[in-house]
């Protein structure tokens, strides 16, 4: 397979676009949550610190694989395992941005 540099990979570009959909706060928040050390299962830790850096909850959380359920009363973390009775929730851009930058780093 070549690469022409007249056209960058589809990988490429969506990864480009997930990099610039996440505003300055939430990255100063994943950054803070990686330094702490929190682990993926520390949900309070991380909405604390998101809270710290002004940062929507829901975009640092999808970063780490989680995601509210459709009802809103909880959430999952499809990469943890297969969803529980509830889906997740349809995602705004940022969310989903976060969610597959985390993908790719799994």
């Amino acid at each position: 397979m070549s690469i022409s540099p007249s056209e960058p990979p589809a990988a490429l570009i969506k990864f480009i676009a997930a990099v610039r959909a996440i505003s300055p706060t939430t990255w100063a928040a994943l950054d803070d949550i990686r330094r702490q050390g929190l682990k993926r299962t520390d949900v309070n830790g991380m909405i604390a610190t998101a809270a710290r850096h002004r940062a929507g909850w829901q975009p640092v959380l999808a970063a780490f694989g989680w995601l509210p359920t459709a009802d809103g009363r909880g959430l999952v973390n499809p990469l943890m395992g297969p969803p529980r009775l509830s889906p997740p929730a349809s995602l705004d851009p940022e969310c989903s941005a976060a969610l597959h930058l985390c993908r790719l780093s799994s």
